[in-house]
Parts: structure tokens; sequence; C-alpha cells
């Protein structure tokens, strides 16, 4: 029924969400394995708009939170979620 769709639609919206901010997490905690398996899933939740405002608000509190100095692979991922929003 049209409720329990709308329930799956939801749930995959918030587990989207969830895969960005963790991603975004590992990265900023150098945990690069983590990021690295995360990385496909994250990049196709970009596709989605919510997605795309979610990594725009988490990178901004990294940043209010510690002025972190990344090393390239962190850059990299970063670059390339931000690449991937603005297609």
């Amino acid at each position: 029924d049209i409720v329990d769709r709308n329930g799956n639609v939801l749930a995959n919206s918030a587990r989207r969400l969830e895969v960005v901010r963790n991603c975004i997490t590992y990265i900023f905690d150098n945990k690069m394995l983590e990021a690295k398996k995360l990385m496909p899933a994250v990049l196709r939740a970009l596709k989605g708009r919510a997605a795309r405002v979610c990594l725009t608000q988490e990178l901004n509190l990294h940043v209010l939170q510690n002025r972190a100095v990344l090393d390239d692979q962190q850059f990299d991922y970063v670059v390339r979620m931000m690449n991937c929003t603005l297609q």
C-alpha cells in the first residue's frame, strides 16, 4: 500500500543521509578504510538534493568544530564528493 511505500522511501532517504554523515566523520577522523568502503554509496546518494544539502551542512560543521588540516587522501575524498555534488 501507499503508506508502506512512503515509509520505505523515507527509510531509504534517511539511510542515504546517514551514509553521507558517516563517511564525512570517517574522513575527518582519518578512518580512510571505512570511508573508502562508503564512497560508492555516498556518490550514489549525492544524486539526491537532500544528500547534497547534508554534505554541505556536515562539512560546515566540521570546519566550525575543528580547523582540520587534511592529508592528500582525505582532501581527495572531500573533493570527489564536492565534484559529484556540483554535477
